[in-house]
């Protein structure tokens, strides 16, 4: 089985002692390396940017800049294999946008609630949806399976798929696994 991470599960592996980090290291030993999107490379390089820029403190920004220098190497590595927007991923999540602007109500309920500082605004919340449409089209595109720890969330998308007319003929169907529960 080929797997793609989201952006929750490659933030949580990066997290020293994490049963995230664990997995991912016998992943690396024992299959090679880890799938992520190009939007989940976005997500990410976006979230150590902004954080440096609204550093408090010369050394915060230091450190902001430090993890954005070793996100860059390790997307760089053999250890990630990043997977572009393509076509038909992004004919894919234009329809799905389109027909779900905004996620269903139990998700938009948990999106909402995850920030820890703070509740997201209702524009975080549909940026979300939006990237997570884009992650899942991109599995899609490639033939992936999602791994997640927000499983819900993406077979919200996967049930939406079930509306999107075939680009040519083929059943679009997308594949979610929970994390830690279905991790291979």
């Amino acid at each position: 089985m080929s797997i793609l991470i989201d952006t929750a599960l490659d933030s949580r592996i990066t997290v020293l002692g994490s049963a995230e980090e664990a997995w991912a290291k016998r992943w690396l030993s024992d299959r090679g390396a880890i799938a992520v999107s190009s939007i989940t490379v976005y997500e990410r390089t976006f979230g150590f940017a902004s954080a440096e820029r609204t550093a408090r403190s010369a050394d915060e920004a230091t450190r902001w800049r430090s993890r954005l220098a070793a996100y860059r190497a390790l997307i760089s590595s053999s250890a990630y294999q990043v997977y572009p927007l393509t076509g038909l991923s992004g004919f894919v999540a234009g329809i799905l946008y389109a027909q779900l602007p905004s996620p269903p109500p139990a998700v938009w309920t948990r999106v909402s609630r995850r920030r820890r500082d703070r509740a997201k605004s209702k524009t975080e919340v549909r940026r979300a949806w939006l990237l997570d449409v884009l992650i899942a089209a991109t599995a899609l595109a490639h033939g992936l399976t999602v791994l997640t720890p927000n499983a819900e969330d993406f077979k919200a998308i996967g049930r939406a798929l079930e509306s999107v007319p075939p680009p040519s003929g083929e059943t679009l169907r997308l594949d979610v696994l929970s994390f830690p529960g279905d991790a291979p």
